[in-house]
């Protein structure tokens, strides 16, 4: 059993994909390729058991991740992933909109630990610059590249000075 995305054993390179088996079952979802994988930080979650959203990713997020692929923003660098903010639109539990920023990096394919990566690509390196940031602090969210092949990465938090989220729920539309 997985407590959470804060779990270590996350991180050993024998650890089931599950983002790729989340992945594997959007065809059990309507609503078209509009989907969106998501996870919570400890911060931000109820329950303590890893679990992955599946659900279909909220239209003016889909059209803010289009936009910033589109202007250049997202990387297919994992190693500039740290560094590639941007806004996204999200909203609260009243369906208001408002913005928050998400680090951002497009892959060609969902077979990587994103676990790892995500503690490699960005905990790691926020730790060493000195700013607070911990696996349990972490919400990251998979869904298509917008722009063609591949997919979208983010990773937001509350900790590590920018003006990100504990809880991806807001970029997910589960009505």
């Amino acid at each position: 059993r997985e407590t959470g995305i804060e779990c270590d054993n996350l991180l050993h390179s024998d650890t089931p994909n599950y983002f790729k088996h989340a992945y594997d079952s959007i065809h059990f979802m309507t609503g078209g390729p509009d989907w969106a994988l998501g996870i919570n930080s400890a911060d931000g979650r109820r329950l303590d058991q890893l679990h992955i959203h599946l659900t279909r990713l909220y239209a003016p997020a889909r059209d803010d991740i289009a936009q910033a692929v589109k202007a250049g923003k997202v990387s297919t660098d994992e190693h500039k992933w740290v560094d590639q903010v941007v806004e996204v639109t999200g909203h609260n539990d009243k369906w208001q909109d408002s913005k928050h920023q998400y680090r951002a990096w497009i892959t060609d394919n969902i077979d990587a630990n994103f676990f790892k990566k995500l503690n490699d690509d960005i905990v790691t390196p926020l730790n060493k610059q000195g700013k607070s940031a911990a696996m349990a602090h972490e919400t990251m969210l998979i869904t298509r590249n917008p722009a063609g092949k591949g997919f979208v990465v983010l990773e937001s938090d509350t900790t590590s000075g920018i003006h990100g989220v504990a809880n991806i729920e807001g970029i997910l539309d589960k009505r």
